[in-house]
Order: structure tokens, then C-alpha cells, then sequence
């Protein structure tokens, strides 16, 4: 309920009442002190978002505003309804995992109190690619570059794989 530390200051834990006594060295003389300890209830609690959506693999950043400042209960347990979508730590940043929906949720530790942001994951994908040549004719031995160019530029996931039809030809 309540603590006291060697400077005597006196620090309240949760709503209830304690009693704080102080003793000399020999146990003869006490005297002592009842504490009653008070909650301030939450009246208020928002996230700055209630629907977002993230690209994959970015990340969004959510805050809660708790009403009024000296709250009792001021901690905050955020939970994804799908961590394979998205996944948020306890500095209330959500990170993108892959593509769907799923809701993030902040409940005070009052466990009376939460509030709900809906989040749609985004993969931009890729929707054509290209070489930069169409055929090239190359001696023995000797080398050509090519380059594929990925379209959309800000498509999410940009791996090529390689291949030749023929990687050995012989006479």
C-alpha cells in the first residue's frame, strides 16, 4: 500500500490505508502516522488515431492521452489482435509484418479503460518489370551487364531471381 524509505518520504503504491510508524533503535519509543491513500480515476482515454494505414515494413507511431495528468493509473498494455499483420512494443510504436488488417489495442492498467486503432497493412507490389535490353550478342568470355528496372520505384519487395535458359553450350 504504501512505502518509506530512509529519508522518511513516504510513497503510495495503490488506494487503501497504511499506518507508518517510526521507532527509535531500542524499540522503546514509536510514534506513528495513518496514511490514506486515494485513487485518481481515469476519465478520460484516447489513442491520437482510431484507423491507420501502414506500407509494409513501416512502422506508425500511436499515443494515448489520458485524462486527467495526475491519474493514478498512467501505465498502458497494447496488444495486436494479429502479430503476423502487425506488432506494437511498449513505446506504442506499430510495426508493419505483412499485408491484411488487424487492430491494435491500449488498455490502462486500471483494466477499466482502452481504446482500439484499426490498421491496414499495405504491400505495394510490383506490377511490371523490364530489362534494359531486349537481346544482346556476346562473345566467348566476355560479359554484358544487364538491369532490370521494377515498376512501381516504391514497391515493397523488389528481389529478383536470376536465370539462363542455357548455362552450358557446347559444340
Amino acid at each position: 500500500v504504501a512505502t518509506v524509505d530512509d529519508t522518511w518520504l513516504v510513497t503510495a503504491i495503490t488506494a487503501w490505508s497504511a499506518t507508518i510508524t517510526v521507532k527509535t533503535d531500542d524499540r522503546w519509543l514509536t510514534d506513528s502516522c495513518s496514511c490514506e491513500i486515494y485513487v485518481v480515476p481515469i476519465t478520460s482515454f484516447q489513442l491520437n488515431k482510431s484507423t491507420t494505414s501502414i506500407t509494409y515494413w513501416n512502422t506508425e507511431q500511436l499515443s494515448v492521452t489520458i485524462t486527467p495528468n495526475n491519474a493514478t493509473y498512467q501505465w498502458v498494455t497494447w496488444t495486436s489482435s494479429n502479430p503476423s499483420v502487425a506488432t506494437v512494443d511498449d513505446n506504442w510504436l506499430v510495426t508493419s509484418v505483412w499485408e491484411w488488417n488487424c487492430t491494435i489495442t491500449a488498455t490502462s492498467n486500471d483494466w477499466v479503460h482502452s481504446a482500439s486503432c484499426s490498421v491496414t497493412v499495405n504491400l505495394i507490389h510490383v506490377t511490371w518489370i523490364s530489362l534494359n535490353k531486349n537481346s544482346v550478342t556476346v562473345n566467348a568470355w566476355e560479359q554484358e551487364q544487364l538491369t532490370a528496372t521494377i515498376t512501381p520505384s516504391n514497391a515493397n519487395i523488389k528481389t529478383v531471381t536470376w536465370s539462363s535458359s542455357n548455362t552450358w553450350v557446347s559444340k
